[in-house]
């Protein structure tokens, strides 16, 4: 049985928190009277002991801690909001996957441009097979400039054209390569315009801040389009799709990267673990200075992992339940 997945048989130890009670969880500055903010929709995790457990990304769980009085005071008070804590990294160290790649058009009608057909639908439904049953990301690799080095870059193979996060529907069969910085040295912020969470919060992602993001990511996909013209996959390759305007120079295609680039929806490290000036929990995910509060999510990863960011949060929650059952 998967652990993560299996349902718990005793419920009594813990109990999850609306957005209106969170204003009643008392924060843990000491002798502080104010109360962690409305995260509207986000939502804590108390404990019998009296701990309370933030778990609400890397986005909202530093605007909670900011809309509570604490962070970095200038940040705060530009919120409207008077520090309590003083903790500089909220909301600092902002890390992201940045995604680029190449779209074509596909001259055999064999993609999934035509996964949500009727008969299509059918299949998925009664028999769990066809088009639907795909993950879409159908073959990755992780790729880096030089032997023997870590990777740089992820690319993913989807047999569809893939526009606008997904959210622009195909003009006809195509295929997509995605090119993934796995490593960005780029860092962002996120921080608050307002004193209530009604407000959303301010996210400076600083993408391609670091020009060697940007070399990275122009390599990256001079590879994918190295594979479109591959043996193997030429004969499903034709014309550029938009916004992939085809090869380019590298000045052509800096521009199309920094026109055309997406988030991966991987934003990690805004409330990072360690024992820095610069932590904002330490390495039992305690929130420095205050009592009885840790952060359990993605803010907490120092660096961004070379992969997808799933695996790494469940070991983050595993290992929180350890540390809280065991009492530390």
């Amino acid at each position: 049985m998967d652990p993560v997945a299996a349902p718990t048989t005793d419920r009594t130890r813990i109990a999850p928190l609306t957005p209106p009670q969170i204003r009643q969880a008392r924060e843990r500055a000491a002798g502080a009277r104010e109360s962690l903010m409305d995260a509207h929709g986000a939502y804590t995790l108390a404990v019998e002991s009296g701990e309370v457990l933030l778990c609400a990304g890397a986005v909202n769980t530093p605007q909670i801690l900011l809309l509570s009085g604490i962070g970095d005071p200038a940040a705060v008070r530009a919120g409207g909001v008077e520090p309590v804590h003083e903790l500089p990294g909220v909301g600092a160290n902002l890390q992201d996957h940045l995604s680029t790649g190449i779209i074509v058009t596909c001259p055999q009608p064999i993609t999934m441009f035509a996964a949500e057909s009727l008969g299509s639908v059918a299949r998925y439904l009664f028999g769990r097979t066809g088009m639907l049953s795909s993950n879409v990301a159908e073959a990755v690799a992780f790729i880096a400039p030089d032997r023997g080095t870590p990777p740089e870059i992820e690319l993913i193979f989807a047999p569809v054209p893939f526009v606008e996060h997904g959210m622009v529907p195909p003009p006809g069969h195509g295929l997509t390569i995605g090119v993934v910085l796995l490593q960005p040295r780029s860092r962002g912020t996120v921080g608050i315009a307002g004193p209530t969470a009604a407000t959303p919060p301010v996210i400076e992602p600083g993408y391609l801040g670091d020009e060697a993001d940007l070399r990275r990511l122009i390599w990256g996909v001079r590879v994918a389009e190295r594979l479109a013209r591959s043996p193997a996959l030429a004969p499903f390759v034709g014309a550029p799709m938009a916004p992939y305007a085809g090869v380019l120079d590298d000045d052509g295609l800096a521009e199309s990267i920094r026109g055309n680039c997406e988030t991966l929806y991987h934003p990690v490290g805004t409330c990072r673990m360690g024992t820095g000036d610069d932590a904002v929990v330490d390495p039992s995910l305690r929130v420095r200075g205050l009592a009885g509060l840790r952060v359990v999510d993605a803010s907490v990863l120092p660096a961004i992992n070379r992969g997808h960011t799933m695996a790494p949060v469940y070991m983050v929650a595993e290992k929180a339940a350890d540390l809280i059952t065991s009492g530390r």
